[in-house]
């Protein structure tokens, strides 16, 4: 399955973007800070609480990485 890059994102107040990356049914949240790449979360479209369980893992995983 090829996949699209759909115009959906959503900012935190760090100035971080979660940018949705989709096919015809699962789509992949990807969380980008600043120029760097963190953590890709595929998950299922329609789970609007997984969504947001992955963005905000994606921000902790993130943070203990930048504290390293």
């Amino acid at each position: 399955m090829s996949l699209n890059l759909r115009g959906a994102r959503a900012n935190d107040r760090r100035g971080c973007v979660y940018r949705q990356i989709g096919g015809a049914r699962n789509v992949a949240w990807v969380f980008v800070c600043g120029a760097s790449l963190a953590f890709v979360f595929g998950i299922d479209a329609i789970d609007r609480r997984g969504r947001r369980w992955a963005m905000r893992a994606a921000a902790r995983l993130s943070d203990c990485r930048r504290e390293r």
